[in-house]
């Protein structure tokens, strides 16, 4: 048989097997039942024929495929293996022995397929390794639109790793097979940990402490009392009598044309972020469509009783994801809103050293940070800009060092007011029993400040377990059962029993 057709192989292939086929019916159907009279297995022979002629082309075929795992290229494979099995079956029929049948080499399709199928599953890896390298070497991390505020290389290797496993599950349709499977899973698992991890080493501070300012050291409270008395009354007055809700209104008014403090680098750490969420919810769809209702069954015994097919991606990405969080949420305050945090609360005794000012420029960067960081990931974020801010607040309170001043209904009042603040984020950010949770231990602090002296250092000497010759270690958690946290209360507390406590135990030194 001459086939002239040159232009697509994969067409000529099937055209060629079909004519094949042909050929073998009309030789097992018209020409056998002749030809037995002379030859015991005249179809075996036809067949043995015909699969050795079609084999010589089909090799050729193969050698032009280069790694090419089209839908046209799986169905003339797929015709090729059919063509196969019915020359085989039909030399078996022929001859009871099976002696023509043994000498046909098969074409081994499903090796082929499988050979092909790893050679271009290496080659789509490699170029997610590229998309890697490129994150590594030239991403910006430059937050784009809301509706896709990722990183571009993010995008096109979660994208490379989708359609790579939807082509696997066309083949799969026609080639049932695990292995191939569990290769590309540990590819895609190898390159989204690679990327995760190598985001979150990218971000620069390294922890959240690094963000936080150095704390002054521990000394007696030795304020003049005259200064600490007009300092008070200073604040109480324009305050409208001691709650401050007045100054906090005509600061908030004064402050309502603020533009939110979020600097650059905490943007980036914004796009970090949404990068991360997308990558997360892309790799929760690549691992329920590489275990469909079709090929469970095929797929389920290679995932070593593993819950997941990205047993070091999932890790990587929701590690990275708590430890950008934590970044962003202390990078804005303590770095971006310091100013109005860290630096000025309480500072001077004049009205706007209440909390007034913090929450005008809080609400403007809880604001932006919303239309800026992906829905999924906004709770998280919002929660630790929380915990960031409280935590802010109480270093102002208890090691802000000696130029503040503030009453016990100050702290109460301010602390309220930004507890409102988190309340008021907006449904589904933050729920009010989750804001409640994360203020109770700042409320038990300033609880704390209202104790009698002698019930403030009972509870020290409790929390102390008995070891009243040394300075408790500083935890960097300010609750009120926190040893070190009791011992910065006594020493912001103006009372002369405290001092004598601390002269007598630790032999502080009086500020100055």
């Amino acid at each position: 048989m001459m086939v002239e057709v040159e232009d697509d192989p994969r067409e000529t292939l099937m055209y060629v097997a079909a004519q094949t086929k042909e050929m073998a019916r009309v030789e097992k159907e018209v020409y056998a039942p002749i030809l037995r009279q002379w030859h015991p297995c005249p179809a075996a022979i036809a067949a043995v024929t015909l699969h050795a002629c079609f084999g010589t082309y089909f090799k050729w075929f193969v050698s032009k495929m280069d790694g090419c795992l089209s839908s046209e290229s799986m169905r003339a494979l797929q015709t090729a293996s059919d063509l196969d099995k019915y020359l085989v079956q039909m030399a078996h029929d022929d001859d009871g022995a099976g002696h023509g049948s043994k000498k046909m080499i098969p074409y081994d399709v499903d090796s082929i397929v499988v050979s092909l199928v790893t050679e271009w599953m290496d080659d789509r890896l490699q170029i997610g390794a590229e998309c890697v390298r490129r994150a590594r070497d030239s991403e910006t991390w430059n937050p784009g639109s809301k509706s896709e505020p990722y990183a571009q290389s993010a995008v096109d290797l979660m994208k490379l790793a989708k359609v790579t496993v939807d082509v696997l599950m066309e083949i799969h349709q026609r080639w049932p097979m695990s292995e191939p499977f569990q290769n590309l899973a540990d590819g895609i698992d190898r390159l989204v940990h690679r990327y995760s991890s190598f985001l979150a080493s990218s971000c620069g501070a390294g922890t959240k402490e690094g963000y936080t300012p150095q704390l002054p050291p521990l000394t007696r409270c030795g304020q003049d009392k005259r200064l600490l008395h007009q300092l008070l009354l200073n604040l109480n007055c324009v305050a409208g009598g001691g709650n401050g809700e007045a100054a906090i209104a005509t600061t908030a008014r004064a402050m309502t044309r603020v533009r939110p403090t979020t600097s650059g680098a905490t943007q980036r750490l914004y796009a970090r972020l949404n990068t991360l969420h997308y990558m997360l919810g892309v790799l929760h769809s690549i691992d329920r469509s590489l275990a469909p209702r079709g090929q469970q069954r095929h797929i389920i015994g290679h995932r070593r009783a593993r819950s997941s097919f990205f047993d070091r991606a999932y890790p990587a990405v929701e590690a990275a994801i708590v430890h950008v969080t934590e970044l962003s949420g202390y990078r804005l305050v303590f770095l971006d809103s310091a100013h109005y945090f860290h630096q000025i609360l309480y500072q001077g005794g004049v009205a706007e050293a209440r909390i007034g000012p913090a929450l005008c420029i809080m609400k403007q960067n809880m604001a932006f940070l919303c239309s800026v960081v992906s829905d999924r990931a906004q709770p998280l974020a919002v929660r630790e800009v929380m915990k960031a801010s409280i935590e802010a607040f109480l270093m102002a309170l208890l090691a802000g060092g000696s130029g503040r001043a503030f009453s016990r209904e100050d702290s109460s009042a301010d602390l309220a007011s930004l507890m409102r603040l988190f309340c008021s984020c907006g449904e589904g950010l933050v729920t009010e029993e989750v804001v409640e949770m994360e203020f109770a231990a700042a409320e038990g602090v300033v609880d704390l400040m209202g104790l009698p002296m002698e019930k403030l250092i009972d509870e020290f000497r409790r929390s102390s377990s008995g070891c009243m010759m040394m300075i408790p270690p500083m935890t960097r958690r300010w609750i009120r059962s926190d040893a070190n946290t009791l011992l910065h209360v006594l020493c912001h507390r103006d009372h002369e029993a405290a001092s004598r406590f601390l002269k007598k135990t630790f032999d502080l030194p009086k500020r100055r």
